[in-house]
């Protein structure tokens, strides 16, 4: 066993190397170059832009050119371009290495890429001058027949509202799946229908295996020369496959595809293999294949629904049907509890009831109906196919509402905070426990195993203590502040599109891991996208006690901030110190930047300014009023570190330890401004970018200031070292 996991460590090791030796040559990061390539993955249309994944065959700078192994993710922004998989074309394009944000326990967009083996990103500049050199037609292409499918099917339902969950079940495509479509399936527990997955995968051999059966049995000589049963493994593996390969065979498909090969091959030499050594050696298939897959969650989740079904119907063989399929689903439901907190920090309590309406509807009437009509037209009979996409589209309609309204009548969602490591081996015993056949003593205990999943609170900021957050979320601004009994969020990022908003899924997420339930205090400091973007996204995910803004009038149940307010958390003191009262009775003409709200907190072991974006000529007004009571241990550079900011005289008052910019990775501003970053330097003073520092945390306690950087104080291998450099 020990030479066993040696020679997979290896061989993950190996696969790795393999796959970080594919990156981008250094001569071409943030270059705009041009690069001919093939589109080897059907391209995703979004409402504002079109994304294509392509392996380069040629990339040329100054007339010298360059191999670029790995795939390239590539956006065109407002093209009219005609794009398709199995293309190739000519593009100009600005390269860069793969970044993303870089949070705590936080979706990490780097290590999704480098899964997917996508080492490069980039845009296409000037799209619709780009030239196609090849249309691909030539030769077989799986994805572009994934891409016409899809294609037909949007044809065939037009404006119909349930199109996008149509073409996922058809070909494995999900950018047409709504944001809206994507809140009802996370909140019911079914996003694993609405793509090709396992069960569906299953269905489909399934049903090919059974018409075959049926079709060879009634020609007796050939039922003499091979029973029907061993005639109909080919097909059903044929089927599988063909599926599988609409699916884009992702880790699910996988799994199911190895432990569907398995079964049918011990079917073929009349050989009893067991649940669970089916899905051992698929396991090992599917790391055999793709060591990586390891680092991807549905990994983890595939794997393990697949055991704990196998695990809890061993004890309900004297269930009837109808009770075995109410047990399987709560089974799977409690089973990968502790997996999704660890994941995505929350679970559907709705997802036993949702699945049982769910699962009949789209795996036995929903999915068989797609995939005869996917049948129907690559046989060329287009209308029949368009009317059963027109059925399915109907019933899926009619389940949607179903669900959307068990959404909003029945509490859906618990995201309560993200577990300590140590609660998941304990929660997963206790299921162990929980889900084992009657007679296995101390079943009842699980229950006591799962406690300190749902008990355990992270440790809260001690008496007088500041916890300081100031999040990785581009070019803009979030920031958390924490005492022992409050939380204040200064300004939540941007809306970057209907799918991404920095409030929803940067801020609130990194809340529940810090065990943080509501926000006491919201502060948005002004009007400028990139600060105000992400605040309908937090308000929906999680309550806001009072909200303060110098534009108050832009959100419901807003005030505005002044100088003069404040409150408490023990020795901890929160006060705005601008904009002044007196500019606000009286005619200013401060405008955008200038009126963003200053807040000092301060205790006994240090301060925190953060000032927003204000400029020089606020500065000015800040000194006049508060001279040396700006004195503070930790300092938000103003507006990014522009040069319109950071004036001498504002950092002599502050006289900070450390200066923090939050920005954007070679933002088009080029922020923070070298003479900006001078005046610091020249002042002993410590500056830190999240741009290369990820998120940074500052604790300002009886022990000192401690500061943690996410992206270099827990580096990963997969990081690019353009996001390690601190300038």
């Amino acid at each position: 066993y020990i030479a066993i996991f040696i020679l997979g460590l290896a061989w993950a090791s190996f696969r790795a190397n393999l796959a970080l030796s594919q990156s981008l040559p250094p001569a071409l990061a943030n270059e705009t170059v041009n690069i001919t390539a093939e589109i080897v993955e059907a391209p995703e249309h979004f409402p504002h832009k079109a994304q294509i994944v392509v392996r380069a065959r040629k990339i040329s700078l100054g007339g010298q050119d360059y191999a670029m192994p790995g795939l390239v993710r590539l956006a065109l922004y407002r093209t009219k371009l005609s794009l398709h998989a199995g293309e190739t074309w000519q593009f100009l394009a600005k390269l860069k290495n793969p970044h993303g944000f870089s949070n705590p326990g936080l979706f990490d967009y780097e290590k999704y890429l480098f899964q997917k083996r996508i080492r490069a990103t980039g845009y296409v500049k000037k799209p619709d001058t780009a030239i196609r050199l090849d249309d691909g037609r030539g030769r077989f292409s799986i994805h572009r027949m994934r891409q016409e499918l899809a294609d037909s099917v949007l044809h065939a339902l037009g404006e119909s509202p349930a199109s996008g969950l149509i073409v996922a079940l058809a070909t494995g495509i999900r950018s047409g799946i709504t944001a809206q479509q994507w809140d009802v399936m996370r909140a019911t527990g079914t996003n694993h229908l609405m793509a090709i997955s396992g069960l569906h995968i299953g269905l489909f051999a399934g049903a090919v295996y059974w018409l075959f059966v049926k079709l060879w049995s009634r020609l007796p000589r050939l039922a003499l020369w091979l029973p029907a049963q061993k005639a109909a493994i080919a097909p059903a593996l044929l089927a599988a496959v063909f599926y599988a390969a609409l699916a884009g065979f992702t880790i699910p498909v996988q799994r199911a595809l190895v432990m569907l090969i398995i079964a049918l091959l011990a079917l073929a030499v009349n050989r009893k293999t067991s649940p669970l050594h089916i899905l051992a050696l698929a396991l090992t298939g599917v790391l055999l294949f793709d060591p990586l897959s390891v680092m991807s969650a549905g990994f983890w989740l595939s794997f393990s629904a697949v055991s704990i079904i196998a695990w809890a119907v061993s004890g309900v063989s004297r269930r009837g049907k109808a009770g075995q399929a109410v047990f399987v689903q709560v089974a799977v439901s409690l089973g990968l509890i502790p997996l999704l907190l660890l994941f995505f920090g929350q679970f559907s309590w709705l997802s036993p009831l949702a699945n049982l309406l769910a699962v009949p509807v789209i795996g036995l009437l929903v999915t068989p109906v797609v995939l005869l009509g996917v049948v129907l037209q690559l046989a060329g009979l287009g209308n029949l196919s368009a009317t059963l996409w027109q059925v399915a589209a109907q019933v899926t309609s009619w389940l949607w509402q179903t669900l959307t309204l068990a959404q909003q009548h029945l509490p859906a969602v618990l995201m309560p905070f993200s577990p300590a490591w140590w609660t998941i081996p304990a929660a997963l015993l206790g299921i162990l426990l929980l889900l084992s056949p009657k007679g296995v003593p101390g079943r009842a205990l699980g229950a006591l195993w799962l406690l300190p999943l749902f008990l355990f609170r992270p440790d809260l900021p001690g008496p007088g203590e500041i916890h300081l957050s100031v999040l990785d979320v581009g070019q803009g601004l979030a920031l958390v502040v924490q005492s022992h009994n409050n939380t204040l969020v200064y300004d939540v990022g941007r809306r970057y599109s209907d799918r991404f908003d920095v409030g929803a899924d940067i801020v609130a997420p990194y809340l529940r891991r810090l065990g943080v339930d509501h926000v006491d205090q919201l502060i948005v400091s002004h009007e400028d996208e990139d600060h105000r973007g992400g605040v309908p996204g937090l308000r929906k995910e999680m309550p806001v006690s009072a909200i303060y803004s110098s534009v108050p009038e832009l959100f419901d149940g807003a005030q505005p901030c002044h100088s003069g307010q404040s409150w408490r958390d023990g020795a901890v003191e929160y006060q705005v110190l601008y904009p002044l009262q007196t500019e606000m009775e009286t005619e200013t003409e401060l405008k955008d930047n200038n009126l963003s709200c200053v807040v000092l907190v301060s205790g006994p072991y240090g301060a925190v300014l953060i000032p927003g974006d204000i400029e020089k000529k606020a500065e000015q007004l800040l000194l006049e009023q508060y001279g040396d009571e700006l004195q503070s241990t930790i300092l938000l550079a103003p507006h990014h570190g522009s040069k319109t900011s950071s004036s001498v005289d504002f950092i002599d008052a502050v006289n900070p330890r450390l200066a923090l910019f939050s920005t954007g990775l070679r933002n088009r501003f080029h922020h923070p401004h070298a003479k900006v970053r001078k005046r610091y330097r020249d002042r002993q003073i410590e500056t830190l970018n999240t741009a290369w520092s990820g998120a940074i945390t500052v604790t300002l306690a009886r022990e000192g200031v401690t500061v943690d950087q996410q992206r270099l104080d827990h580096r990963r291998f997969w990081q690019t070292s353009e996001g390690t450099f601190t300038p």
